[in-house]
């Protein structure tokens, strides 16, 4: 069993070996609208102030071209959204912004947009609606955060 878990976290370590870093952002926050389904009751349900505090997302594109959405969990582990299940598909890219389609096919869409403004901030903008058999709390948001400055010049 050691050795099984020793090679997947060898092959997870080796498929992003040769990712190159395009943008890492921190800590949107944003507009929720909480739908009154799931666990959410019609009290809990509607439109709130929200945030992801302490929350990392990593743009990165392997040298195949594809793209990942790296995260850090609350638990503070990093984590690889193609790796855990999701797909990922650049939907538009410019020489000052990309947008990326991160699709849970059993309960998020998330569609990142990373930008550069007129100022030359580097922003990320997350549009989210969580709902399908496997949302808890289904809800659909748009966040937006600060980034280090994005690697446009690095994408293929």
């Amino acid at each position: 069993m050691k050795r099984a878990t020793l090679l997947t976290l060898l092959l997870c370590i080796a498929g992003h070996a040769y990712s190159a870093e395009l943008a890492t952002c921190r800590s949107p926050v944003g507009k929720s609208y909480f739908h009154y389904s799931g666990l959410t009751d019609k009290k809990g349900s509607g439109w709130t102030d929200d945030k992801i505090g302490n929350a990392v997302f990593t743009l990165t594109q392997a040298d195949d071209g594809t793209f990942d959405v790296l995260y850090v969990d609350v638990r503070g582990k990093p984590i690889s959204s193609s790796q855990d299940g999701a797909i990922v598909r650049p939907l538009r890219k410019g020489a000052s912004s990309i947008s990326v389609l991160v699709f849970y096919p059993s309960n998020s869409t998330e569609i990142y947009t990373f930008f550069t403004e007129k100022d030359g901030s580097h922003k990320v903008a997350l549009l989210q609606s969580r709902n399908g058999d496997g949302a808890i709390v289904p809800k659909s948001t748009l966040l937006v955060g600060p980034c280090e400055p994005i690697r446009f010049d690095l994408m293929k």
